[in-house]
């Protein structure tokens, strides 16, 4: 052989080598890249649920803040019997602000609990003038409950 091919073969060797190690060091160093991108994802995980856990214990702190009040809020609240003279009250109103049409719907009730108060839907439907309408919202906001 000669020194010609020699060399030849051993810059063949030798690129070869490089362009085998160029591929492994490319590939192992995309395989670095998306391990330390899952660990920065599981950190902000674990930050994110840190901060989930203090925000649930200063909820239970001011639940336990806010439970004397839970019964004189509840007292503020109108009564069942109250709520269903409401529509009478607005069958009034609609009618001083020259409005027809007048339904008034109760929808589901739901019970109220010792933290949550209970509730009942309803559906209102009118028809007039914008004006008028307007008008008869302003006054119902701005009218004390009875």
């Amino acid at each position: 052989m000669s020194f010609k091919n020699k060399l030849l073969l051993d810059i063949g060797i030798a690129l070869g080598a490089i362009v085998i190690c160029t591929f492994v060091i490319w590939w192992v160093g995309g395989r670095i890249q998306a391990a330390v991108q899952n660990i920065d994802r599981l950190r902000s995980d674990e930050a994110l649920r840190a901060s989930l856990l203090t925000y649930l214990g200063e909820l239970k702190i001011n639940q336990e803040k806010a439970k004397p009040y839970v019964p004189i809020i509840q007292g503020l609240l109108p009564s069942k019997d109250k709520i269903i003279g409401l529509s009478n009250r607005l069958g009034g109103l609609a009618a001083q602000y020259g409005l027809q049409g007048l339904s008034f719907t109760f929808g589901a009730e739901k019970a109220g609990t010792a933290t949550d108060p209970g509730s009942i839907a309803f559906a209102l439907t009118v028809s007039g003038s914008s004006a008028n309408l307007i008008s008869f919202l302003r006054t119902y906001k701005n009218t004390p409950p009875a």
